[in-house]
């Protein structure tokens, strides 16, 4: 059944993240201090629900949840959690939705053939309640051919989970990018949302604040993830641009620009890291092309604060010789993950 489940690319969302920047997001799991957010350390802990990380196109949401499942801080917070009934068991289950994927990578069918995977691969035993009809044909050698697991059965299989989930378990589901989910987003909200009724089980999900969402889980513990970020944009910003030798250079002769710099990109990020990440590689194109300050400093305020925008500003940037290359280098990529 476990092979059954799985599918290619079922973590290629999450591994095609870039691993964030050092010290980038250290700060979602320590005590808050006031009411910036809810804390997520706390939930984490001792929460019940759904907790929910919202936040702008870019602002570094994926990143964020790929940071989290890495952090030995989330896993000794949930053991910490699953331990407080009779010691059960943690199981944790994680999906990235992703809508330039495939169509099990945006589907409700490859989120639940994604959580029931992991769910059955840390508790083995769960297939007989589960999938009680294929594990009867498998044990009575009736089923010789490969499973081939309908969504149907894949939804008869987590609602079975939810009304039975065992006592002796705790499960956590991290879900990232519920706005790429192509489908009923009301229908799938109603699904995470029934699931978390449970004391057993809880939800870890990010999206951008379309209205579902917002509708949905506004009253869910919760951060805003472009209020939070200045710091780790700012560092972002500071390492790069300190390790070009030119703006050294320019900083000798002119104390205090890299700063000037620096919190010209931070002020007009708006808490979008994409953003930063981009212009940043602009500007080091610029130091590296021998542009004057000044020149440099215009180009930051010339750059438009939408990343929509900014992606036209960068591709209207690639001369004519470059265009029909360009062109069809993306159309394989798109080609590649059709």
């Amino acid at each position: 059944i476990l092979d059954a489940l799985h599918f290619r690319g079922i973590h290629q969302r999450q591994e095609s993240i870039p691993i964030a920047h050092k010290h980038t997001f250290d700060w979602v799991l320590e005590p808050t201090h006031g009411n910036a957010w809810d804390s997520l350390l706390d939930w984490l802990e001792k929460g019940t629900g759904c907790y929910w990380v919202s936040g702008k196109a870019g602002s570094g949401k994926s990143s964020l949840i790929k940071f989290l499942l890495s952090d030995k801080r989330l896993h000794e917070a949930l053991r910490k959690w699953s331990r407080s009934e009779a010691r059960s068991q943690l199981v944790l289950g994680s999906f990235f939705f992703w809508y330039a994927g495939t169509t099990l990578q945006k589907s409700h069918e490859g989120l639940l053939r994604a959580l029931l995977y992991a769910i059955l691969g840390a508790r083995p035993g769960l297939d007989l309640s589960l999938f009680p009809d294929i594990c009867r044909q498998i044990l009575t050698s009736r089923l010789h051919d490969t499973i081939e697991l309908s969504e149907v059965e894949l939804k008869l299989a987590f609602g079975r989970l939810l009304k039975a989930t065992p006592a002796n378990i705790r499960i956590c589901l991290v879900i990232d990018g519920l706005d790429e989910y192509v489908g009923d987003l009301n229908e799938l909200c109603n699904l995470l949302l029934e699931a978390t009724k449970s004391q057993r089980i809880k939800i870890l999900l990010s999206s951008r604040p379309i209205p579902i969402c917002y509708e949905r889980f506004e009253r869910c513990p919760k951060l805003r993830l472009q209020d939070l970020t200045r710091p780790d944009i700012q560092r972002y910003a500071e390492d790069h641009l300190n390790a070009n030798s030119v703006l050294t250079e320019m900083e000798e002769i002119e104390a205090g620009v890299t700063s000037r710099l620096v919190n010209m990109i931070v002020t007009r990020s708006s808490g979008v890291f994409l953003w930063v990440v981009l212009v940043v590689r602009i500007l080091i194109k610029r130091l590296q092309d021998y542009d004057s300050m000044e020149e440099v400093l215009q180009e930051v305020n010339d750059i438009p604060p939408d990343l929509e925008q900014l992606y036209d500003r960068m591709l209207d940037s690639v001369n004519d010789q470059h265009r029909i290359l360009s062109s069809k280098y993306l159309q394989l990529a798109l080609k590649s993950l059709q």
